[in-house]
């Protein structure tokens, strides 16, 4: 059964984990409709306190891709992965992110981890 997986680190297009997810259907750039915040150090991380959107991009992935992406972030013990509402080309979608629980670094003040 096909999942989607919102993205907003090292596995957007470009970056050095995209090959994790290079197999699935990419849906386009978007955002998350509610606010959180972006940290990062080498690395982002999103947390739930409300800050900006943040900026990422939005994939239809398999069981075996969840499965590998669960494996890359840690899930359930170092990211936590949660549904939340993205939208993307206008279009609101219920997809999967991967939440830290703490702040890590600096905070990403676009929510764009890219730019």
């Amino acid at each position: 059964m096909a999942e989607l997986v919102f993205t907003y680190g090292t596995l957007r297009k470009d970056s050095w984990n995209h090959d994790f997810i290079s197999d699935a259907k990419y849906i386009g750039k978007g955002k998350t409709v509610n606010k959180y915040t972006m940290s990062k150090m080498s690395i982002p991380y999103v947390t739930k306190e409300p800050t900006t959107r943040i900026t990422g991009e939005l994939y239809e992935v398999t069981d075996f891709i969840l499965n590998r992406l669960d494996g890359l972030e840690g899930h359930p013990q170092w990211y936590r992965r949660e549904t939340i509402p993205v939208e993307v080309n206008g279009t609101v979608h219920d997809a999967w992110l991967y939440f830290y629980p703490t702040n890590q670094g600096s905070i990403v003040e676009s929510g764009d981890f890219l730019n």
